[in-house]
């Protein structure tokens, strides 16, 4: 029953969803896309096993890729201050209905969805920089 509520209201919210209503919340660009998502494909793989693990966001392998990737994709180096930065654009580029589509998602499948790493990765990111 809780996945046929949460099937619904995701129908519902992605219905509902405009452009308009997404639009100054676009994902980070990035120089080099394809460096970008190969990049985050595999922190995404390491944040599934260290979620299986329970571990609580954090610095490490994960988020070392992570960051890493958005560092080539943009053609730099990580750096703390390319840290610091990435937390503030990725923060700025939230969405409440996207993190509601995720949030559903989730509950339709027992695999980690993307949605849910990128937050693991984001909220160890946000922990790693003192933002969090």
């Amino acid at each position: 029953m809780d996945q046929v509520l949460a099937f619904a209201r995701l129908h519902a919210l992605a219905t509902a969803a405009t452009d308009h209503c997404l639009a100054a919340h676009r994902p980070v660009t990035a120089e080099h896309p394809d460096l970008l998502y190969d990049g985050l494909y595999e922190a995404h793989q390491l944040v599934d096993a260290a979620v299986r693990a329970d571990r609580t966001p954090g610095p490490g392998e994960a988020l070392d890729c992570y960051v890493a990737a958005y560092a080539r994709a943009s053609g730099t180096r990580d750096t703390p201050a390319f840290r610091r930065a990435l937390t503030v654009r990725l923060a700025a580029a939230d969405h409440p209905v996207m993190s509601r589509y995720w949030q559903l998602a989730g509950k339709l499948t027992p695999d980690l969805t993307p949605g849910a790493a990128d937050s693991w990765l984001r909220d160890a990111l946000a922990a790693a920089t003192g933002a969090g």
